[in-house]
């Protein structure tokens, strides 16, 4: 089912193809399932459904042994984007303290590092934020390879929620050079990705894989 649904946006960016699959597919209590579905409506830029399919799992959390997330975070995510920042803050600021009980216990996690790092840069703590980022690229395991490319879009992510443009397009530049679960229709799909658009760099990446 997952690959199902990453396959089009990956490989064309095609959202019809990918909903229509969505709307036939069951609908079973696991998180992966819930992200796929917030994700193609942040894709279609209906935030509003995004907040809706995040809102069972507000007191939950997302885990595998490469991520470590309140659920919380893509709700803050999609409000962020639908431009209300008084529900974004609210929702950004329910991780921290949930986070730091876990960071220190488990201080060389890095999936807990990086939501701590979205966190902080979605509460406008930039420094913060950045010390985190970089925390969590010196925990990744491995240089190249699927489980390091979530941690460095993680860290793009974070640069592009705080202006660090040059960090962010640094991170896209390896993720497109190498192997990883991330093409140039994703970045074309997300609206995560809107404050870089007007960079040249920017708009240069979608070239690299040409």
């Amino acid at each position: 089912y997952i690959l199902r649904v990453w396959t089009p946006w990956l490989s064309k960016g095609a959202l019809p193809s990918s909903r229509a699959f969505l709307d036939r597919m069951p609908q079973p209590d696991d998180w992966r399932f819930m992200e796929l579905r917030f994700l193609q409506a942040l894709y279609e830029r209906r935030f509003d459904l995004a907040v809706d399919t995040t809102s069972p799992w507000a007191d939950r959390w997302m885990r595998t042994w490469v991520l470590a997330r309140p659920a919380v975070l893509l709700e803050a995510q999609a409000w962020r984007l639908a431009g209300d920042r008084r529900r974004a803050e609210a929702a950004f600021d329910a991780s921290p303290s949930l986070l730091g009980v876990e960071v220190r216990t488990n201080p060389h996690d890095g999936g807990l590092r990086r939501s701590l790092g979205i966190a902080y840069a979605g509460l406008g703590r930039k420094a913060d934020a950045l010390r985190e980022a970089r925390r969590a690229l010196e925990l990744m395991p491995f240089a190249t390879g699927f489980n390091t490319s979530v941690v460095r879009e993680d860290v793009a992510l974070i640069a592009t929620m705080v202006g660090e443009s040059d960090l962010a397009i640094r991170e896209l530049q390896t993720l497109l050079s190498t192997p990883a679960h991330f093409s140039e229709q994703l970045l074309r799909l997300d609206p995560r990705w809107d404050p870089l658009r007007a960079d040249a760099r920017f708009q240069q990446l979608g070239r690299m894989v040409e």
